[in-house]
Order: structure tokens, then C-alpha cells, then sequence
């Protein structure tokens, strides 16, 4: 019953296009991709920038903890006591052993 008035409305295959429609729907996903992609490359840039910069302080923070623990060593061999013996981790604030 459907399939008859369907069959009479069907036009010519060589005579239908998209129109204006279908070329509104290209160009609004054209443009989204268009600005998605700058987008992602303004972002890409951004991250690749900060992971550079990170890498130059997390490099110089090493370089930094390792001198500062070569200075120490040789700043002040004998102790803040004066004694000559080095001060452990575990000594009292005062620097003073039991």
C-alpha cells in the first residue's frame, strides 16, 4: 500500500542534489574541524613549550641540589661545632653528641 506512493514521488537520481542545505552543513563541519585543528595545534605547541621548560628547572634543580651538597660537604668539614666530626642527620639541633 506504502510502496506504490512512494515509487510514484521518487525523482530522477541524475537530477538531485544536496542543495543549499547539505552545502551548509559541509561548510559549518569544514569550519569546525578548521578551528578543532588550530586549536589542537596552539595546544600541542603550548604543552611541548612548558615540557621543555620543565625539563631545563627539573635539570637545573639537580644540578643546583648536587652543588649545594658538594658545598656543604666542603664548606664546613670540621661541623658547625668545630669539633672535626661531620654533623649526622640524627644529631640534635644544637650540633652537639651525647
Amino acid at each position: 500500500m506504502i510502496a506504490p506512493l512512494l515509487a510514484e514521488d521518487v525523482p530522477d537520481p541524475s537530477v538531485v542534489t544536496p542543495g543549499i542545505g547539505g552545502f551548509a552543513v559541509f561548510f559549518f563541519l569544514a569550519l569546525v574541524v578548521f578551528f578543532l585543528a588550530r586549536g589542537l595545534g596552539k595546544h600541542m605547541r603550548r604543552a611541548r613549550t612548558n615540557a621543555a621548560a620543565q625539563a631545563r628547572s627539573d635539570a637545573e634543580d639537580t644540578a643546583d641540589s648536587a652543588d649545594t651538597a658538594d658545598t656543604a660537604d666542603t664548606a664546613h668539614p670540621a661541623g658547625p661545632t668545630g669539633s672535626g666530626d661531620p654533623v649526622s642527620p640524627t644529631d640534635p639541633p644544637g650540633g652537639t653528641r651525647p
